[in-house]
């Protein structure tokens, strides 16, 4: 039997929440909780190591998240979901969709600037960035 659990691992940097204009005025609480880590399996029917595996998860909701958590506590399958597929299952379960950071917030990997999804229709980059010439 396969089972998985969720393993939390942040994001625990409050530069994170602060680029992202999530501080309350305080500087320190953030104003939505996101959580991200790795879902974590093991297949019992394996030996040690062998029975091991691991879904990577970029940031989401907080709440997505422990609903998630919820969610996988109890499932157990006879083969090994893909990743997309368990995520469809989750949603399906939950009745809505994750809402993952990435939605709100690209990061263009050459220059680093950050856009707020929400507040512009394409992504900024900074003049000498070559992914924002057409």
């Amino acid at each position: 039997m396969i089972s998985y659990s969720t393993n939390w691992m942040g994001p625990i940097n409050l530069h994170w929440y602060e680029e992202r204009g999530l501080l309350e005025p305080d500087g320190v609480t953030p104003k939505i909780q996101y959580s991200a880590g790795r879902i974590d399996i093991r297949d019992d029917s394996k030996s040690g190591y062998d029975g091991w595996h691991e879904y990577s998860v970029v940031p989401m909701h907080g709440e997505d998240w422990n609903a998630l958590s919820d969610y996988l506590w109890d499932l157990t399958t006879e083969e090994l979901l893909p990743y997309n597929t368990l995520i469809e299952q989750f949603e399906e379960h939950y009745g809505k969709k994750i809402r993952w950071a990435d939605e709100y917030w690209y990061t263009c990997l050459e220059c680093g600037l950050m856009t707020d999804l929400r507040k512009h229709k394409q992504h900024i980059h900074k003049m000498d960035c070559g992914r924002g010439r057409v």
